[in-house]
């Protein structure tokens, strides 16, 4: 029997793209296949989504987000955790018998991947690694760059298998290490989403002028934020609806304020669902002048599937060079503003509220390419690389 030890920062009941991904996928694995290594965060209980159904061991080590700068005093800490979060870890695996060792590094210093490197060499059991973005393009600081680079070749030569979200994400890691990642597109469960339509749809088939975004707001894509905001001020009868972790206070410090601007919060998932079935368009917005510009080329926000299966046509405002943008071109999906220019995005919006035949082959290849996204069919992938990670 497979059982495999999920070592990251950034699982449930962490409310971040990354915990929601997990959830949808490991829902399909025995619980009892897999136990979780992470550490400790004060979790708002209004937003919390709920902890994986197995057991939780916590690392001795500080947490990831502060508001701190990142000085060298936080960075010895950092690594000097290292060495228990490894020996408590080996601890882990001989008492939950673990033979295969997951980690899913994100914008964290590289600790954990570092620790579960170790771990893989001590104790000879494969290392999977899944990539949610690109490792060392998310660090914030020149000296996690500069030492997680070390870390994250040394972790990928010697992983069994290695998962990346995106085409753009695959093609990074094979050029860079010469590896083979395995696709693991984000997941959705089309059934849940499908049962959650029809309620709404035979409650309110009428769609308003209303555009809605929903998900974290930071430098990857504010200023595509704000055009829409500026757009907003030409439609005066369209609105902008924001469904976001951050405050209102915050919001309106970021310029995310104005007349027709509606900050919402943070909503359970089956509420965000009902809410993007009824949105007038939803707008995928990623940055034009981010300091992130090597992580937009190839990230995949965790919305994206939601979206896809929402049943409402898509706009993408991105670079030409995103992700995203390249996604919604391939398969037809969205409508999209490949630059910051806010005529075009104004023209855009008010075709996408005026065309109807424009939208339905949007939602047509919409629907299309969220099959690609399927959890089940996401979870069988997962399952297939880690057992092969052993055989």
């Amino acid at each position: 029997m497979i059982k495999f030890l999920l070592i990251s920062h950034c699982v449930p009941p962490v409310p971040m793209g990354p915990s929601f991904i997990l959830m949808r996928i490991l829902k399909h694995f025995p619980e009892d296949s897999y136990a979780v290594y992470t550490t400790r965060y004060r979790v708002d209980r209004e937003i919390e989504m709920g902890k994986l159904p197995c057991r939780y061991y916590y690392a001795p080590a500080h947490t990831v987000y502060t508001n701190s700068k990142y000085l060298l005093r936080i960075a010895i800490r950092e690594w000097l955790e290292v060495l228990p979060m490894v020996w408590k870890g080996l601890k882990i695996i001989k008492k939950e018998k673990i033979n295969v060792l997951l980690a899913l590094p994100g914008s964290d210093p590289g600790n954990f991947l570092l620790a579960a490197f170790i771990m893989h060499k001590l104790k000879r059991i494969p290392l999977v690694i899944y990539f949610f973005d690109n490792f060392l393009k998310s660090q914030n600081s020149k000296l996690r760059k500069f030492l997680g680079r070390f870390i994250e070749k040394a972790a990928v030569k010697t992983a069994s298998s290695v998962f990346v979200m995106s085409e753009k994400l695959s093609e990074y890691y094979q050029f860079r290490y010469n590896v083979d990642p395995i696709l693991l597109p984000h997941p959705i469960d089309l059934f849940e989403i499908e049962k959650i339509k029809m309620i709404a749809n035979c409650i309110n088939k009428k769609h308003k002028k209303s555009i809605v975004f929903c998900g974290a707001i930071y430098e990857i894509n504010l200023d595509s934020i704000r055009n829409m905001i500026k757009v907003i001020e030409r439609l005066p009868d369209a609105e902008f609806h924001v469904y976001t972790r951050r405050s209102a206070d915050s919001l309106k410090w970021l310029g995310i304020a104005g007349k027709n601007i509606f900050n919402h919060g943070f909503v359970k998932t089956e509420e965000m669902v009902r809410i993007q079935t009824e949105a007038g368009l939803l707008f995928l917005p990623l940055g034009f002048k981010s300091i992130y510009a090597d992580v937009i080329r190839s990230a995949s926000p965790a919305k994206l599937p939601e979206y896809l299966a929402s049943g409402r046509p898509i706009l993408v405002h991105a670079p030409k060079d995103a992700y995203v943008t390249w996604y919604a071109r391939n398969k037809g999906w969205g409508a999209i503003v490949d630059e910051p220019d806010l005529d075009k995005l104004h023209r855009m919006v008010i075709k996408m509220f005026k065309d109807e035949d424009y939208c339905k082959e949007l939602i047509k290849k919409a629907n299309q390419t969220a099959q690609l996204h399927d959890s089940r069919i996401v979870a069988h992938t997962f399952k297939d690389g880690i057992e092969n990670s052993i055989f």
